[in-house]
């Protein structure tokens, strides 16, 4: 069988004090997610996404190299965000990007993490829980 080289590197964001789990797409699932990006891109502007406590945080995605039809950008609470800083754009995530890449997080096994904190059930983004004291 023959090795499919890594195209970009997806971190889910949501651990604190130890290092958050990553993995590599192939071609194929880079240039899936590469259209999706490209559907939001330009299209409906949004605002930065409310700040991240502790728990979910979105997601990192960069491009395993240059010159790949992928930006690095964010993805939190249904904003995509490419650069950073004051040259940061933000645009509503018009076409599922972070729902894409929750369902993948769900199938590498971290969905009980996910619910656990605060991605929500199936791959729906939701606040946590208010605490109960």
């Amino acid at each position: 069988m023959e090795s499919q080289e890594t195209s970009a590197i997806v971190r889910l964001l949501i651990f604190s004090g130890r290092p958050d789990p990553e993995w590599g797409l192939d071609s194929e699932l880079t240039e899936q997610l590469a259209a999706r990006v490209r559907e939001v891109l330009g299209k409906e502007q949004g605002n930065p996404p409310p700040p991240a406590g502790l728990g979910y945080r979105g997601f990192l995605v960069r491009p395993a190299r240059s010159g790949s039809s992928l930006p690095e950008f964010t993805t939190f609470r249904g904003v995509l965000t490419v650069g950073a800083g004051p040259r940061a754009t933000y645009w509503r995530d018009i076409a599922g990007v972070e729902q894409l890449l929750l369902t993948q997080a769900r199938e590498r096994g971290f969905g009980e993490a996910l619910d656990l904190f605060g991605a929500g059930p199936k791959g729906h983004t939701q606040d946590p829980a208010p605490l109960q004291w």
